[in-house]
């Protein structure tokens, strides 16, 4: 029998504990020493190893406990489904950035080299690997345990704002409380997005979040020549975030309702055929 969610949440804490203590304390070791040493400067943010390493401790710590804990997979018909949502809803919020960013009159950046003098394309791949670094282990061992609360929302909300904080801490932008302000709550809301369009197993859900997760870091790669977010690209980034967040919430609320009424119906028929 499946254990109530605050038991189930109790077996999984010392994980989650220790996941979080060492993806922090990675990341800003590996921060700090790249930027001394320089290594890898504008070809993969050191930093996005945290929560992949993270992982890796808790799963080490829960071994025997997690299996069990993690969602089960849903249909191949519903992950297709969601991996298409996911595909619009990054078209969505970078056609949003890209148009705020316009609208702000920014001056979009050469994107022959970084201020590194790295290859573009080379600096795109680091930040796709950093992504998906970064989601082994938000979506992939993070949010799994905290949906273990018994409401997922819950979960997004929380792991979107430590990991706005986290961001903020350790990627360049402009030092004003507007810009900082701004990029929190837009990775907040952006990480609601990423936890709704996941579904089933964790490795269903981190097909989802990896793409979307890279398309959206990419983009903002390019708008700000992989240099510092200022406070217009922040702005444009948390309207973008805000918008494509709430039409899709809309839209996985509206699809929920349409199940239960389904559901309803069709005990209603099978009650009526008794």
């Amino acid at each position: 029998m499946t254990s109530p969610a605050p038991a189930r949440l109790e077996r999984a804490f010392a994980p989650l504990i220790v996941f979080a203590l060492v993806a922090g304390l990675v990341s800003v070791g590996l921060d700090i020493w790249q930027d001394l040493s320089g290594f890898g400067a504008g070809v993969l943010p050191l930093a996005g190893l945290g929560p992949a390493v993270g992982a890796l401790a808790g799963w080490a710590a829960g071994r025997g406990t997690l299996r069990d804990l993690m969602p089960a997979p849903v249909g191949q018909r519903q992950v297709v489904a969601h991996l298409v949502l996911g595909l619009v809803a990054s078209a969505v919020l970078v056609g949003l950035l890209f148009a705020g960013v316009a609208l702000a009159g920014v001056d979009w950046p050469t994107t022959d080299a970084t201020p590194d003098a790295i290859p573009f394309g080379i600096t795109i791949g680091g930040v796709i690997v950093a992504a998906a670094l970064q989601e082994l282990g938000i979506r992939g061992f993070a949010q799994p345990i905290l949906e273990l609360t018994g409401s997922r929302l819950f979960a997004t909300v929380l792991i979107g704002l430590v990991w706005g904080f986290w961001v903020v801490q350790l990627f360049p932008m402009q030092n004003t409380a507007l810009t900082v302000g701004a990029v929190v709550l837009a990775v907040a809301a952006f990480a609601v997005l990423l936890g709704y369009l996941g579904n089933g197993s964790v490795g269903q859900r981190l097909g989802v979040a990896i793409l979307v997760h890279a398309i959206v870091a990419s983009a903002l790669t390019v708008v700000t020549g992989g240099g510092v977010v200022t406070q217009p690209v922040a702005l444009a980034f948390l309207a973008a975030s805000v918008v494509t967040t709430l039409v899709f919430m809309a839209m996985f609320v509206v699809a929920q309702r349409r199940r239960a009424a389904r559901r309803l119906a069709a005990n209603d028929d099978a009650a009526a055929q008794l």
